[in-house]
Formats: structure tokens, sequence, C-alpha cells
């Protein structure tokens, strides 16, 4: 699992790039790779830093986080890190 995490946080960076706005902000080609792959690195961190966020949350560790995805998937993983973290904040059902 960790593997397909910092393999997606990495191809992401890399689409990411791929706008026409990216390109237009480069002031010499000679500077795309080490912007382009930068943002690789950059969004594959982030992915690691959002895999060990969740690891954490819930209580148990790594155990906590597979029972709460055997139980109701990822949809009950980002609702019970929203309501933990913000409470009943933009939630009507839970006001």
């Amino acid at each position: 699992m960790l593997f397909i995490t910092i393999a997606c946080g990495a191809v992401n960076g890399f689409h990411s790039t791929q706008s026409p706005i990216m390109a237009r902000c480069l002031t010499n080609e000679k500077y795309g790779r080490r912007i382009f792959y930068g943002a690789m690195i950059a969004e594959e961190t982030i992915a690691l830093i959002r895999a060990a966020a969740a690891m954490s949350f819930f209580p148990g560790g790594v155990g906590g986080l597979d029972e709460t995805i055997t139980a109701g998937g990822a949809a009950l993983v980002v609702k019970n890190v929203s309501l933990g973290l913000l409470g009943p904040a933009g939630n009507k059902k839970e006001m």
C-alpha cells in the first residue's frame, strides 16, 4: 500500500505539471526537468504525509485504520477524520 501511495503521488505531481500555465511560467526550457520532477517529489511527499496522518489518527494505528476501511471503506475514513478534526461544522445531520 505504501508503494501505491508513493507512486500515485508521483504520478499526480507529474500530471499537475502538464498544464499550459506551468509551461508558460518557465523563463528557460532548461528549468523544465527541475520544476516538473520537483513537483512530482512534492506531491509524493504530500501523499506520504497524508498516509502517516491517516495511520496516526485512528486509535490502534494501522489496525484502527484497517478496521475503519473494512467497516465502511474510504468514505467512512474521510467522514471520521472530518468529524474528528472539524466537529459538526458543515455537516447538517450532525448539528
